[in-house]
C-alpha cells in the first residue's frame, strides 16, 4: 500500500465586520472604534450626519481598518484580513445646535499636523459655553496617525488669543486661525 499523501490547508482569517446604527437628532455623533473616538457634530438629520461623519473620518479610518461605509444611517466597518478583533459602538454627545459643515481645514505644507474645525455649537458641559470642535490629525510617519480633539472657545476667536487678531474668521484667515488653533490653552486630547 503506497504511504498516504499529507496535504496542507491553509485557512485565512476573516476579517470583522461590524455594524452600528444611530439616531441622533442633535448634540455630536460619537462613534468609537478601538478606543478611538470619531466625532460629527449633528448636521440636518441622522443621514446627513452619518454621511458628514464618514467623510470627515473615513481616511483616517482606513489607515487602521479595512474599509467604513454608511448606508442609511448604519456605519459599517470592516476589520484587517489577518482576522484582528476590535469594538465598535456609537453615543450621543450632549450639546446644541446644528452644525455647518467643517469650516475649515488648516495646516503647514511643510508639518505632518492638520487641523479640522467644525460648526459652532453650545456645550452644556462647558457652563454653556459657544465654541467650535477641532480634530488635530498628526501624521509623524505614514504607518502612524494620531487624532486629538479640543474644544476652541468662540470667546477665544473673538479676543484674538494666541497673538492672533482678533474676530478672526477661522473659514478664511488661515494663518490667525493657525495660531488660535496652536495656543498652549487649548487641550487636545
Amino acid at each position: 500500500m503506497p504511504p498516504l499523501a499529507v496535504h496542507e490547508s491553509v485557512i485565512p482569517a476573516i476579517p470583522q465586520v461590524s455594524t452600528v446604527t444611530t439616531t441622533i437628532t442633535s448634540g455630536a455623533l460619537r462613534v468609537t472604534i478601538a478606543g478611538v473616538n470619531y466625532d460629527q457634530i449633528f448636521n440636518t438629520d441622522a443621514n446627513t450626519t452619518v454621511a458628514d461623519w464618514l467623510t470627515t473620518h473615513s481616511g483616517a479610518i482606513i489607515a487602521t481598518f479595512r474599509t467604513v461605509s454608511v448606508a442609511t444611517n448604519v456605519i459599517t466597518v470592516t476589520g484587517n484580513v489577518d482576522g484582528s478583533a476590535f469594538t465598535l459602538a456609537s453615543s450621543i454627545l450632549a450639546g446644541t445646535g446644528t452644525a455647518t459643515p467643517t469650516l475649515v481645514t488648516t495646516g503647514v505644507a511643510s508639518s505632518p499636523v492638520t487641523y479640522v474645525v467644525y460648526g459652532l455649537m453650545t456645550i452644556p458641559e462647558l457652563a454653556g459655553q459657544n465654541g467650535y470642535p477641532v480634530l488635530r490629525v498628526s501624521e509623524p510617519t505614514k504607518k502612524h496617525t494620531y487624532l486629538d480633539e479640543a474644544f476652541l472657545l468662540d470667546s477665544d476667536r473673538r479676543a484674538g488669543a494666541n497673538g492672533s487678531k482678533a474676530d478672526v474668521d477661522i473659514k478664511t484667515d488661515a494663518a490667525n486661525a493657525l495660531l488660535l488653533l496652536t495656543n498652549p490653552t487649548l487641550i487636545y486630547g
